[in-house]
């Protein structure tokens, strides 16, 4: 299968075989409710900031997801849904990196924290209109 897609776009196939052979290793890492925010926000910032092959590879992948390009193209429609999609990965990598997922010292926020401010919610239009 592999072999096939890379051939057409003039690449060598990668080593493994089945897709299965690469995500393999990934069943074991916590995923669901114990595996926070907090734990994203440092497992990116560990992977992609405090190394200098850290911030290549998180340049490269930027740079791939065209987040500091535009993504429309004038008259193909298809073109433009496929480079917003790219793009909306690398800007969900930013927000990663650039969230605060813990108050000071990394504890986490409350919910109040997060809410809309009153005055916000007063000034939208259409507020309270709806059940």
């Amino acid at each position: 299968m592999f072999d096939r897609l890379f051939a057409r776009r003039g690449r060598p196939a990668p080593a493994f075989r089945h897709i299965d052979e690469l995500t393999a290793p990934l069943g074991d890492l916590p995923q669901g409710a114990g595996y926070t925010a907090i734990d994203r926000h440092r497992d990116f910032q560990a992977v992609f900031r405090s190394t200098p092959a850290g911030r290549r590879v998180l340049a490269q992948i930027l740079e791939r997801c065209r987040v500091c390009r535009r993504s429309f193209v004038p008259g193909d429609g298809f073109e433009t849904a496929r480079r917003e999609g790219m793009r909306d990965a690398g800007l969900w990598l930013v927000g990663i990196l650039a969230e605060d997922p813990g108050g000071p010292a990394g504890r986490p926020r409350s919910a109040e924290a997060d809410a809309p401010d009153a005055a916000e919610s007063a000034a939208a239009p259409g507020a309270g209109d709806r059940p």
